[in-house]
């Protein structure tokens, strides 16, 4: 079973009051998921995530914008980071899914839900 751990510890509480989850949650619903480019971390093994490489890089963009002495968009950051995830999530999941032979899949997180199910007919 795939499982992802809760987004309480990401490094955004400079920028989303903890937990994390609900806190990026809520600022995502009003951002705009492709404003900015989050890379995909590369971990060893088939089925196998994390999202250390991730949360660095949403560090890395807060630190960049504190630099400049700019505002982060908190919403467009929260919902690019979870669209990266849901990438991520869905395509380990599609994955897992045809190796098994799996007819469905379900995914709990609204925005990931939708992502597998345009890529559940390729």
């Amino acid at each position: 079973m795939l499982r992802a751990k809760p987004l309480t510890r990401w490094p955004v509480h400079w920028v989303c009051p903890y937990p994390g989850g609900p806190s990026v949650a809520a600022a995502a619903k009003t951002g705009d998921p492709k404003a900015y480019r989050l890379p995909v971390p590369h971990v060893e093994g088939k089925y196998n995530v994390s999202f250390s490489g991730l949360k660095t890089a949403v560090l890395n963009e807060v630190n960049k914008a504190q630099m400049k002495g700019e505002e982060v968009n908190v919403p467009d950051l929260a919902a690019s980071f979870q669209e990266r995830i849901a990438g991520i999530l869905a395509e380990k999941l599609l994955l897992a899914a045809a190796d098994t032979g799996a007819k469905q899949v379900c995914l709990c997180r609204r925005r990931s839900r939708q992502r597998p199910s345009a890529s559940a007919g390729e």
